[in-house]
């Protein structure tokens, strides 16, 4: 059962930080001026922003009322915004787990019964 709540961590760390951290990038690189000059950087950065808005949408808010100042109270939401959203993933990965070690489980209990009844 260890092993499961390991492999759920690890998991939902990577994708935490997958997540999470490409709305930060997104939102820093759009409060940032000179990497917006860049057409095709700009289309890219809103596109990632877009994606991962339900994690970022906080900080879009932020940086928008307050503009460049309001980059390290975006960043300090982020980091809660990763915590709470690392806190949820593992908590659907470990159930995921869970179900499909049951599962299993049953599965071999079933053809371990199965055998034993011939």
């Amino acid at each position: 059962m260890e092993e499961i709540r390991n492999k759920a961590k690890k998991d939902s760390l990577y994708i935490s930080l997958v997540y999470v951290g490409l709305g930060t990038m997104s939102l820093l690189a759009i409060a940032s001026p000179t990497l917006m000059e860049i057409e095709f950087v700009s289309i890219l950065f809103w596109l990632i922003l877009l994606l991962t808005m339900p994690v970022s949408f906080i900080g879009f808010g932020i940086l928008y009322g307050e503009g460049k100042d309001g980059m390290g109270y975006a960043l300090l939401v982020q980091i809660i915004v990763f915590a709470i959203f690392w806190f949820i993933t593992y908590r659907i990965l470990l159930e995921k787990e869970k179900k499909r070690y049951n599962a299993k489980k049953r599965k071999t209990e079933r053809s371990t019964n199965a055998q034993q009844n011939l």
